[in-house]
């Protein structure tokens, strides 16, 4: 059964904001979006402008994209038919490890996109989480990463054996869930404009 394509006023919830902004590092000035008639365009002081028309989306992925510092971030990509693409970030730069989570607003802007995108372009493959060969490359190095660390804490020495204990543990559980949030999240799929997966938003 096909499901209904949202028409773009009423994509995500009623209202849903046509301008979002935010900063992606300390060495950008703050990129500016907006849901125009026909096309996604970004503008940010001293770069020309840039713009995607919904027809020509080819691919449009949603995915969890945390870093060391900015543990909490969303990511929405957009590739065209003549292989432009353009980065919605669900954070902004503040300061060196100081991320400001714009979520609130984020959400309802990529709903918007998504809505206005699959009523443009009805072949545009709408994905979640990473592509296949990245998500498994990412966990063969998280995998090394693991074993490197328990190894490298496996030797320290000048600690209590229960104090060395202690520090291994709370190293796994510092790690293993976020590993394990990572990976359930990212798993490569498929969805439809109005089956957006959930936990692909804040």
């Amino acid at each position: 059964m096909s499901h209904a394509v949202p028409t773009p006023q009423h994509a995500g919830r009623p209202g849903a904001p046509a301008v979002y902004s935010y900063r992606r590092h300390a060495f950008g000035n703050e990129s500016g979006w907006t849901l125009g008639p026909a096309a996604l365009v970004r503008a940010e002081a001293g770069a020309p402008a840039r713009q995607i028309a919904y027809a020509d989306v080819e691919e449009l992925r949603l995915s969890f994209d945390p870093t060391r510092f900015d543990r909490n971030r969303y990511r929405c990509d957009v590739r065209a038919k003549n292989g432009a693409r353009l980065t919605i970030l669900s954070t902004s730069y503040i300061s060196v490890g100081n991320f400001e989570d714009r979520g609130g607003r984020y959400a309802p802007f990529v709903r918007g996109l998504v809505a206005r995108v699959a009523q443009a372009s009805p072949h545009c493959r709408f994905r979640s989480g990473k592509t296949p060969v990245a998500y498994w490359l990412q966990h063969i190095v998280l995998l090394a990463a693991l074993i490197l660390l328990a190894s490298a804490l496996a030797v320290v020495g000048g600690l209590p054996p229960m104090v060395a204990i202690a520090v291994k543990l709370a190293v796994i559980a510092f790690y293993i869930p976020l590993a394990l949030r990572y990976a359930r999240r990212n798993f490569p799929r498929g969805f439809t404009a109005d089956r957006i997966p959930p936990e692909m938003l804040p």
